[in-house]
């Protein structure tokens, strides 16, 4: 049991590491356009851009996660599902959160691009006591069992992204708003 525990801790630990790191690596345009001609023949890629409103997953896929996340305007977007993990960008307006929920069989990571808000969690519903205020560049590693809630507390839209292992949505979910998330939620649950 422990073992199991270690290496599901193990993988999203290295999963989310690699996440957080792909947010920090940038390339110009032009080195990506340059880089791109001279090795199309050796992968088949996906390109960052891909539109938004289709589920890329299980295929391999190169992106600049920042910007994807920064100009998704989308409560909720799944937009990569694979066997093990998926990758959403959400958007919330001032205000809104990510409503309490809890998942007993998958981690989660959140990423924010822009913006900042509070994160609660805690191993009870009725008791959330971690809390902190987080902003752009911070990562949040949310523990399987743990009750968590997200909550826009700026003067703008909050722009992250969460990588779930594994995954918790359909491939290609898409919420426009929190009320659609909500009634989406209600209709599942």
């Amino acid at each position: 049991m422990k073992k199991q525990i270690f290496r599901k801790l193990a993988y999203f630990l290295a999963t989310a590491v690699l996440a957080f790191g792909l947010s920090g690596c940038q390339q110009n345009e032009e080195q990506a356009h340059d880089h791109d001609h001279h090795h199309d023949h050796h992968h088949h890629a996906l390109k960052f851009d891909e539109p938004h409103g289709e589920d890329l997953g299980m295929l391999p896929w190169a992106m600049n996660i920042q910007d994807l996340t920064t100009t998704n305007e989308n409560y909720r977007h799944a937009m990569w599902t694979g066997n093990f993990m998926q990758l959403a960008f959400m958007s919330l307006q001032p205000g809104e959160k990510i409503d309490k929920e809890l998942h007993m069989d998958h981690d989660q990571f959140f990423r924010v691009e822009k913006g900042e808000a509070r994160i609660l969690m805690g191993e009870t519903e009725d008791a959330m006591t971690f809390d902190q205020l987080v902003y752009e560049g911070w990562g949040i590693m949310v523990p399987a069992g743990y009750w968590h809630e997200v909550q826009n507390t700026g003067q703008t839209e909050l722009r992250l992204y969460t990588i779930y292992g594994p995954a918790e949505h359909h491939p290609g979910t898409i919420h426009a708003t929190y009320e659609e998330a909500a009634e989406d939620h209600h209709h599942h649950h």
